[in-house]
């Protein structure tokens, strides 16, 4: 019952956001942009070949580096547009603790 590693890298990107609406909506997104690969590859993956199903596995870690790449340069907010946007120095930790006792 654990998700693939994809999922894992979109929720750590989920939570590099910093706001709870915005990481609800990149998961909400990223759910939604798997659905049709997901589908297709459901009715149709019996049709692609040995060959190519062995070229794609082999193709994963490369992927896997480049996403991994992806994440760390906007978690760095290096403000390159569409890969890694700047952080705003306004956005605080909005979550609080309250204990009644």
């Amino acid at each position: 019952m654990l998700p693939c590693g994809l999922v894992y890298m979109a929720a750590a990107a989920a939570v590099a956001t910093g706001d709870i609406v915005d990481s609800i909506l990149f998961m909400a997104f990223f759910g939604l942009g798997t659905l049709p690969i997901m589908w297709s590859l459901a009715f149709f993956g019996n049709y692609v070949s040995i060959g190519i199903r062995q070229k794609i596995r082999r193709a994963y870690p490369y992927m896997m580096m480049m996403m991994g790449c992806l994440l760390i340069l906007r978690g760095m907010g290096l403000g390159i547009p569409y890969i890694s946007p700047e952080m705003k120095a306004e956005r605080k930790n909005s979550i609080e603790c309250c204990v009644k006792p």
